[in-house]
C-alpha cells in the first residue's frame, strides 16, 4: 500500500538513484529525481524530487508534482511557489507495487508510470 511518509529525507541518501530529464515544448527543462532506500523487507522508502535544469534557477510557479495510483487515483501532491528551488514527495510502498508521477506545467503534462 502507497502511503505519504512523515520521516524527513535523509540528508545522505543510499539506495537507488535515478534522474528523468523533461524538455517541455517551450524549452524549459527540468529533472525528475527518484530516490529508492529499502526500509524493511516487503517495503521502501521513495523519495520524488524535481528542480528546474534549463537556464533558470527555480521551478516555474504553480508547477505540480502528482503522485498518482495504478488506477489513476491521486495520492498526494507538491506545487512549486514563486522562489522555490525545487518540490519534493516523499512515500513509501510496497514491492511490486505500481505508481505513476505527473508533473503539470504550463497547461502541459509528463507522465511516467514506476514498478516498485
Amino acid at each position: 500500500r502507497i502511503q505519504h511518509s512523515y520521516r524527513d529525507a535523509p540528508r545522505d541518501i543510499k539506495g537507488v538513484n535515478r534522474v528523468k530529464k523533461i524538455t517541455w515544448d517551450n524549452g524549459c527543462q527540468m529533472a525528475l529525481v527518484v530516490h529508492v532506500a529499502r526500509e524493511t523487507n516487503n517495503e521502501v522508502d521513495i523519495l520524488l524530487q524535481l528542480y528546474a535544469i534549463s537556464n533558470h534557477n527555480y521551478l516555474p510557479e504553480n508547477t505540480k508534482m502528482i503522485l498518482l495510483d495504478d488506477s489513476g487515483e491521486t495520492l498526494i501532491e507538491a506545487q512549486s511557489k514563486l522562489g522555490d528551488i525545487g518540490i519534493q514527495l516523499n512515500f513509501s510502498a510496497d514491492y511490486g507495487e505500481k505508481f505513476r508521477v505527473k508533473i503539470d506545467y504550463n497547461n502541459s503534462s509528463f507522465m511516467v508510470g514506476f514498478l516498485v
